[in-house]
């Protein structure tokens, strides 16, 4: 793992993650595929700032939360 962030991968793996899914009945695949559609659609919004030279990205980059149900969904990031 390098600096504090884990990589998809290392979360899937992770055990207290592993356990936190248990408990709320999440699925691999379902956090899986929600990791990848997020870190796509950060990376589209950091190339498209780069692209057009936007000088204030930190306010593209921004992701809100939503409570939905039991579950907080990342808004913007991925579309599951």
């Amino acid at each position: 793992m390098k600096g504090t962030d884990l990589t998809i991968s290392e979360c899937l793996r992770d055990p207290l993650i592993a356990v936190l899914m248990h408990a709320d009945g999440v699925k691999l695949e379902d956090l899986r595929q929600l990791l990848e559609a997020a870190a796509r659609n950060w990376q589209s919004k950091l190339d498209n700032c780069l692209n057009t030279g936007a000088r204030d990205w930190s306010t593209e980059m921004q992701t809100p939360l939503q409570r939905t149900g039991d579950a907080v969904s990342l808004i913007g990031m991925a579309d599951v």
